[in-house]
């Protein structure tokens, strides 16, 4: 992909900011967090709250501090939907008709609003402002709120008995079987797109070979996944399949020249 130049200003800002927001983000509901399901990531954030804090602070102006290495009117401006999602997201408000709290509290928009927002801020965001996006583009920013819709589920089906039943995500709707084939059929048809891209001239033959790894991978965990799983397997090894398609790609690339 075309992607492979992208600045690498960006990609510490993108990093050290989305671990920033995460934190923030438990920061803001860690009100609601107990040792009731057993010692999770949620509970573990409750007992450091002091140290979450400084590291959120940190890492937030590190990223502030790549971010503006790089900055621009175009690209504020197209920071400002995914910046605003972010702060909103955690916030929740007492309203009397009990219709709306949060954002997060919306039936459905859970799921939507986080992968399209790590689509748009790990792959349209650069294309738009380094490059001239194409119509394929559109397709791949699709096609990448698909796989990161897959790669959520795990964690909502090892969130189910603690989710509220309010949030209406996939598990809670459609049940873990059928959450978890969705999960898969997502994947599959992000590997259909990989092949077309290849086929297209698009992606190498080592990229090809890595992604259809790392999806195998990720189908492999998602099958097995139940709502009793360890929280690392949702939160890290499944999450983290990205990272192992470009570990993978970068492996192949040096073995092929």
């Amino acid at each position: 992909m075309r992607l492979g130049n992208v600045n690498w200003y960006y990609l510490l800002f993108t990093f050290f900011f989305t671990v920033a927001t995460y934190n923030y983000m438990r920061l803001f509901q860690i009100r609601s967090y107990s040792g009731e399901h057993g010692f999770n990531q949620k509970f573990w954030f409750k007992q450091r709250v002091v140290q979450a804090s400084f590291f959120t602070v940190v890492f937030s102006l590190i990223g502030s501090w790549f971010y503006l290495k790089i900055a621009s009117w175009t690209l504020v401006m197209l920071s400002i939907l995914p910046g605003l999602i972010s702060l909103l997201y955690p916030l929740s408000f007492r309203n009397p008709m009990q219709s709306f709290t949060s954002l997060r509290t919306i039936p459905g928009l859970k799921v939507f609003l986080i992968a399209s927002s790590w689509a748009y801020i790990t792959f349209l965001i650069p294309v738009i402002y380094w490059y001239d996006i194409q119509p394929l583009d559109w397709v791949e920013f699709g096609m990448r709120v698909f796989l990161i819709i897959a790669l959520i589920i795990p964690f909502d089906i090892r969130d189910l008995q603690m989710d509220d039943s309010q949030l209406r995500t996939l598990p809670q709707v459609l049940g873990v079987h059928r959450s978890k084939l969705l999960a898969m059929v997502l994947l599959g048809l992000y590997l259909v797109w990989k092949f077309i891209q290849h086929f297209l001239g698009c992606l190498t033959p080592e990229m090809l070979v890595a992604w259809t790894l790392g999806l195998m991978y990720a189908a492999v965990l998602i099958y097995k996944m139940n709502v009793s799983s360890s929280e690392i397997r949702s939160s890290f090894w499944i999450e983290g399949t990205p990272v192992l398609v470009v570990v993978l790609e970068l492996l192949f690339s040096q073995l092929y020249y």
